[in-house]
């Protein structure tokens, strides 16, 4: 897979595997999806309790 992205987002990738934190582009890729998937869940679980309403 081949994604284009701003430059800007290129250089904060690289900043991350400069400072040790990922060996490369594709496990700093993966940590922002994983970081995106979980915010989506909580995102969707607040909604859903929103919906049904929270417990007094």
């Amino acid at each position: 897979m081949t994604i284009t992205l701003p430059r800007a987002w290129e250089q904060l990738i690289e900043d991350k595997i400069l400072s040790g934190l990922y060996a490369d582009e594709s496990e700093v890729a993966c940590e922002a999806l994983r970081h995106e998937f979980e915010q989506d869940a909580v995102s969707r679980w607040v909604q859903k309790q929103a919906a049904v309403g929270l417990p007094s």
